[in-house]
């Protein structure tokens, strides 16, 4: 007679993952907490004066973009006297600065529009201001 052989039962081992999964959440929790999210920063170019006894600087040019209309420092016109004057205070000085301040209630296209007056006429340091 063949006798059977007893299946030896193996050590098995268990692992605890209730603890496992503490240990996890905790993570979780703890990095959720931890984040911070880190600020865009815009990279603009600022030009500063440079502290020089040379010729006084041109004439600062200031461009209202208005609902009712467009004004060359505090002078009201159209847009194709704007654009005159603009090439008459620019013509020798195509790097003069031009700061275009834009109200709230002024249509969009109106801004477009001294935009590209401004790159008709050469201009390259343009600034442009939102006014409340």
């Amino acid at each position: 007679m063949a006798r059977r052989k007893k299946k030896q039962e193996k050590d098995h081992i268990e692992v605890p993952m209730s603890a496992m999964i503490d240990i996890v959440f905790l993570l979780l929790v703890y990095f959720i907490l931890t984040f911070k999210v880190e600020p865009l920063e815009a990279h603009m170019a600022v030009n500063m004066p440079s502290p020089s006894t040379g010729p006084p600087p041109p004439v600062m040019l200031e461009v209202h973009v208005l609902p009712g209309g467009y004004t060359l420092n505090q002078d009201q016109m159209d847009l194709k006297m704007l654009e005159a004057q603009l090439l008459r205070h620019t013509q020798f000085d195509k790097t003069q600065t031009v700061t275009i301040k834009v109200s709230m209630r002024a249509k969009q296209k109106n801004l477009i529009y001294v935009l590209d007056r401004c790159e008709k006429l050469d201009l390259v340091n343009l600034n442009v201001l939102t006014l409340r």
